[in-house]
């Protein structure tokens, strides 16, 4: 058996000792508390029929207390529970099984592995002298109730080996007393809150396998009195907190692996005297100083991962297109660069940065063994070189044209591997063809603009025309004997004869325009004048004038 699961053996002994010292403290009769009785109705079992349980009958607690207990019950299916003895049963609470009574008053509830399944109710907040809650390797399922954090005389808090969901309240970070908190392998989520920082009297803290997130919080460095620091198999990111190095006295056990954890081991590790160091299976390093890898050598229980590697190299301008580094070409700077590890599915990233001024990049503190990758921005209005077309990898493009991502290289401890480097270009030709496109479309667009403008002439010429043709058609009389006489008048207005009788007018004026605008006009005029026509006695101007003005 490792000793790993020793120590976890040793722990759980421990607190079924605790749970059996809490149950043998003596129970003292509470004094008599005048309230409102609270009436329950439960069922004992399947087959039960439902009893009321005045808690103003009992006179051993509070009945606050009493009510919590009996909300505990019912949110927790109590007559499923694997023991229940006494439970709702007996007007002695403090008899019922993992129930421990002190001067009248709840301070120990240890009802480990007895299956409740359901919810923790939050009335528990309302046993305010408990020193210890058991509820662990269960089947609880919901929220751990921020009214918990009420609970100022708690030292022990156990909820491990649930089913329990949704983020660690920071209200318990208000239980200044607290000395063991014990919320391991559940379904929590969300960061670790700053707020258990302050938890100074704090020796256990075990928050492992669960779905944790957001780095770790550096006020841990405040609990003094820390042994173990449970936080791996988790989703945590970031460095390791340099601030752990300040418990120094007291922290023996600290596992940090199975997280998303990056970066160099702090130096500041080296004053601790730690009999378990777990770091593996996270994107950890370790320094390569000769008095850390000492420090590393006299821990007993170390899972690590290696010393630190690094990659990285430039962004150049390849002039010639080539995708090759050629003598001359610079590199390009602020260029944004990723850093990716597989993760068995794919990539994840890791880690971001941009070429200096010289194109350079580098992404160092790297765990060795894993495969990792880089991506380039291609910045706007350049193209990436061809991939990886030489024979040399140091002078070739490694991004290829589609993502712009490298391939995948495993670093070796201690590795840095300077080739990844990427061509990219400004592709001039394309540009000037672009810019010469809109101009030909310009000339015409002008050109219609100015077919456009005679347009408006017609309209005030074809006032002058109206007025001529009045004259010369006459007024209007309705005659049909006059049907020849118009025919001919009216019939050089549409035709080509007509073009030479307008052309000393209008030939200044509407010479293109008239065509099209003089042929609707004459003729609805034509048909009018020919049914209304021919004595020259009657003029059609006070008739004609106002429909061609509007």
């Amino acid at each position: 058996m490792s000793q790993r699961n020793l120590s976890c053996l040793w722990l759980f002994v421990a607190l079924l000792v605790a749970a059996l010292v809490l149950t043998a403290r003596p129970v003292h009769a509470a004094r008599s508390v005048a309230s409102a009785p609270a009436r329950i109705e439960m069922k004992r079992g399947v087959a039960s029929e439902p009893q009321a349980f005045d808690c103003a009958n009992q006179t051993q607690i509070p009945q606050s207390e009493c009510a919590a207990l009996v909300a505990l019950y019912n949110s927790t299916n109590g007559s499923g529970w694997t023991n229940h003895d006494g439970w709702l049963a007996t007007d002695t609470p403090c008899s019922w099984f993992g129930i421990t009574c002190t001067d009248g008053h709840i301070t120990g509830l240890a009802l480990l592995d007895n299956h409740l399944t359901g919810s923790i109710p939050p009335e528990l907040s309302k046993l305010t002298n408990l020193t210890g809650l058991l509820l662990s390797v269960n089947q609880l399922t919901g929220s751990i109730p921020p009214e918990l954090g009420k609970l100022a005389n708690l030292t022990g808090l156990f909820l491990s080996d649930n089913q329990l969901t949704g983020s660690i309240p920071r209200e318990l970070g208000n239980l200044s007393n607290l000395q063991l908190l014990e919320l391991q392998r559940n379904q929590l989520t969300g960061s670790i809150p700053a707020e258990l920082g302050s938890l100074v009297r704090l020796w256990n803290l075990f928050l492992n396998n669960n779905r944790l997130t957001g780095s770790i919080p550096r006020g841990l460095g405040n609990l003094v009195n820390l042994r173990f620091l449970y936080l791996n198999d988790n989703l945590l990111t970031g460095n390791l907190p340099p601030e752990l190095g300040n418990l120094v006295t007291t922290l023996r056990y600290l596992h940090v692996d199975g997280n998303r954890l990056t970066g160099s081991l702090p130096e500041s590790l080296t004053g601790l005297r730690l009999y378990d160091f777990y770091f593996d299976h996270t994107y950890l390093c370790e320094p390569s100083d000769a008095a850390f890898q000492l420090w590393l050598a006299r821990i007993g229980n170390l899972h690590r991962t290696g010393i630190c590697a690094s990659i990285g190299h430039w962004v150049w301008n390849d002039l010639d297109q080539n995708g090759i580094q050629d003598p001359g070409e610079s590199g390009v700077p602020d260029v944004p660069v990723m850093l990716f590890v597989y993760n068995g599915s794919g990539g994840q990233w890791l880690a971001g940065a941009r070429t200096d001024a010289a194109g350079n990049y580098c992404f160092d503190s790297l765990a060795p063994g894993e495969r990792y990758s880089i991506g380039f921005a291609l910045p706007a209005g350049w193209a990436r070189s061809p991939y990886r077309v030489g024979s040399d990898p140091s002078k070739n493009s490694h991004a290829d044209l589609t993502f712009g991502r490298s391939e995948y290289v495993t670093l070796a401890p201690g590795e840095y591997n300077p080739n990844i480097n990427a061509g990219m270009y400004q592709p001039a030709a394309p540009t000037a063809t672009a810019t010469a496109t809109p101009t030909s479309t310009s000339t015409p667009t002008a050109t219609a603009t100015a077919t456009t403008t005679p347009t408006a002439t017609p309209t005030a010429t074809s006032t002058s025309t109206s007025t001529a043709t009045a004259t010369a058609t006459a007024t209007p009389t309705t005659t049909p004997t006059e049907t020849p006489t118009v025919t001919p008048t009216e019939t050089p207005t549409s035709t080509p004869t007509t073009t030479p009788t307008p052309s000393p007018t209008a030939t200044a004026t509407i010479a293109p325009t008239e065509t099209p605008t003089a042929t609707p006009t004459v003729t609805p005029t034509a048909t009018p004048t020919a049914t209304m026509t021919p004595t020259p006695t009657r003029q059609r101007r006070p008739l004609y004038l106002p429909l061609m003005l509007w």
